[in-house]
């Protein structure tokens, strides 16, 4: 069962309707009435004609995940251990101010 929406020309009227899988094109309607099967409306925009292009950003701190090298061809091995690394320091230094 999925959730539809149809529109009633008669009654001028748009309402939801559970109905099996796949969805009639047409259901009755309350005042007895053919209603068709309703797109929902469009929940937001898309600005036409505009592109972000992305870039990288130097990390705010080294706890940041950083995978450019594993795209680069870095062995996970040597990632983990890096990373490894990096936690044992952040480690290190919150406890030092302890």
């Amino acid at each position: 069962m999925i959730l539809v929406d149809y529109f009633c020309a008669a009654c001028d009227e748009t309402f939801e309707q559970m109905v099996d899988a796949p969805a009639p094109d047409a259901v009755q309607c309350e005042c007895g009435a053919s209603a068709t099967w309703s797109p929902w409306p469009v929940m937001g925009r898309v600005k036409q004609n505009t592109v972000t292009r992305g870039g990288w950003q130097k990390p705010e701190h080294p706890g940041w995940v950083d995978t450019r090298e594993l795209g680069e061809g870095q062995p996970i091995e040597e990632y983990r251990e890096k990373r490894r690394k990096i936690r044992e320091e952040i480690r290190w230094k919150e406890n030092k101010n302890l």
